[in-house]
């Protein structure tokens, strides 16, 4: 009664691969949906409305598969939330020089795909994928097109 219960010590590393996305192959990779997300995110900046985007641009697939040339493990420090702000240590996994396809259908009535590419360049560059995003105050994770 009135215990305290000693936590277990938290092992990172074995941390690391339970942050990183699969695809049905077994591969790393990013959500489909987290590059929609930019887009949508970023439609203001094209004087467009976040709710049009959404409705008109798709992303196709669901974890879209990644190239790159080096994995390795991001060491840094955050913060809990809550009342104590806690420092605690975070451990993530880092992708360098990766490259990925993607499918984007759009409805070409209502946007134009010089309309879908700029969206899609923004959100590279002011939101980014990933858990330590420019959206999130981070700067890793933004991306380029080549078309």
């Amino acid at each position: 009664e009135g215990k305290a219960r000693k936590k277990e010590p938290r092992d990172l590393e074995a941390e690391v691969p339970t942050k990183i996305y699969l695809t049905s192959e077994g591969k790393p990779g990013i959500p489909a949906g987290a590059f929609r997300k930019g887009m949508t995110r970023v439609a203001n900046f094209l004087e467009m409305t976040q709710t049009d985007t959404k409705r008109l641009v798709q992303v196709l697939g669901d974890i879209i598969p990644i190239k790159f040339s080096k994995q390795d493990i991001h060491k840094t420090w955050g913060r809990t939330s809550g009342i104590g702000r806690t420092p605690i240590e975070i451990w993530r996994p880092q992708f360098h020089n990766w490259s990925c396809k993607l499918k984007i259908k759009f409805n070409a009535d209502l946007i134009s795909a010089e309309q879908v590419v700029n969206l899609l360049k923004l959100a590279g560059l002011h939101q980014g994928v990933g858990d330590w995003r420019p959206e999130n105050g981070g700067s890793f994770g933004m991306y380029d097109i080549k078309i």
